[in-house]
Protein backbone atom coordinates (compact mmCIF):
# COMPACT_ATOMS: atom_id res chain seq x y z
CA UNK A 1 0.00 0.00 0.00
CA UNK A 2 1.38 3.86 -0.95
CA UNK A 3 0.69 6.54 1.07
CA UNK A 4 0.00 10.00 -0.30
CA UNK A 5 3.29 12.54 -0.26
CA UNK A 6 2.87 14.50 2.93
CA UNK A 7 4.35 17.97 2.93
CA UNK A 8 5.41 20.55 5.05
CA UNK A 9 7.01 17.85 7.61
CA UNK A 10 9.18 14.59 7.11
CA UNK A 11 7.24 11.81 6.27
CA UNK A 12 7.79 7.97 7.59
CA UNK A 13 5.16 4.75 7.73
CA UNK A 14 4.42 3.39 11.00
CA UNK A 15 6.07 -0.12 10.98
CA UNK A 16 3.30 -1.59 12.44
CA UNK A 17 0.94 -4.74 11.01
CA UNK A 18 -2.07 -3.09 11.25
CA UNK A 19 -1.40 0.22 10.08
CA UNK A 20 -0.87 2.19 6.87
CA UNK A 21 -1.05 5.40 8.91
CA UNK A 22 2.03 8.15 7.91
CA UNK A 23 3.20 10.17 10.81
CA UNK A 24 4.49 13.69 10.97
CA UNK A 25 7.62 14.48 12.32
CA UNK A 26 7.77 17.77 12.32
CA UNK A 27 5.32 21.29 11.53
CA UNK A 28 6.66 24.33 9.82
CA UNK A 29 4.53 27.24 10.96
CA UNK A 30 6.91 30.01 9.70
CA UNK A 31 8.53 30.88 12.53
CA UNK A 32 10.76 29.58 15.43
CA UNK A 33 9.99 29.49 19.64
CA UNK A 34 12.75 28.01 20.18
CA UNK A 35 13.74 25.34 22.76
CA UNK A 36 11.10 25.67 25.39
CA UNK A 37 8.05 25.49 23.32
CA UNK A 38 5.41 25.58 25.64
CA UNK A 39 6.73 28.74 27.91
CA UNK A 40 6.46 30.38 24.78
CA UNK A 41 3.28 29.69 24.12
CA UNK A 42 2.54 30.53 27.75
CA UNK A 43 4.28 34.08 27.77
CA UNK A 44 2.20 34.69 24.18
CA UNK A 45 -1.15 34.23 26.92
CA UNK A 46 0.58 35.57 29.46
CA UNK A 47 1.13 38.93 27.19
CA UNK A 48 -2.07 38.72 25.92
CA UNK A 49 -3.89 38.20 29.85
CA UNK A 50 -1.26 41.64 30.88
CA UNK A 51 -3.38 43.75 28.18
CA UNK A 52 -6.33 42.79 29.60
CA UNK A 53 -5.71 43.83 33.13
CA UNK A 54 -4.67 46.69 31.83
CA UNK A 55 -8.03 47.59 30.44
CA UNK A 56 -9.45 46.05 33.33
CA UNK A 57 -7.05 49.08 35.37
CA UNK A 58 -8.76 51.15 33.33
CA UNK A 59 -12.60 50.62 33.59
CA UNK A 60 -11.50 50.38 37.41
CA UNK A 61 -10.00 53.59 37.52
CA UNK A 62 -13.19 55.53 35.88
CA UNK A 63 -15.41 53.00 38.07
CA UNK A 64 -16.89 51.08 35.75
CA UNK A 65 -16.95 47.37 37.90
CA UNK A 66 -18.95 45.57 35.17
CA UNK A 67 -16.16 46.77 33.14
CA UNK A 68 -13.67 46.06 35.49
CA UNK A 69 -14.85 42.06 36.34
CA UNK A 70 -15.36 40.95 32.60
CA UNK A 71 -12.01 42.32 32.00
CA UNK A 72 -10.68 40.49 35.11
CA UNK A 73 -12.50 37.19 33.85
CA UNK A 74 -10.71 37.34 30.86
CA UNK A 75 -7.32 38.10 31.74
CA UNK A 76 -8.23 34.60 33.72
CA UNK A 77 -9.69 32.41 31.28
CA UNK A 78 -6.44 33.42 28.57
CA UNK A 79 -4.29 33.06 31.59
CA UNK A 80 -5.55 29.60 32.21
CA UNK A 81 -6.08 28.75 28.75
CA UNK A 82 -2.26 29.48 28.35
CA UNK A 83 -1.15 26.90 31.34
CA UNK A 84 -3.48 24.52 29.61
CA UNK A 85 -1.87 25.00 26.09
CA UNK A 86 1.47 24.56 27.21
CA UNK A 87 1.04 21.86 28.86
CA UNK A 88 -0.59 19.95 26.01
CA UNK A 89 2.54 21.31 23.78
CA UNK A 90 5.01 19.89 26.76
CA UNK A 91 3.30 16.51 25.91
CA UNK A 92 3.93 16.90 22.82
Amino acid sequence: MTAAPVTGGVARSDRTTFSAAVRIEGMDVGFDLGANVPFGVFALHAVIAVVFLGLAGVNGANGETIGLVLYLAMAGMIGLVGVMAARIVARR
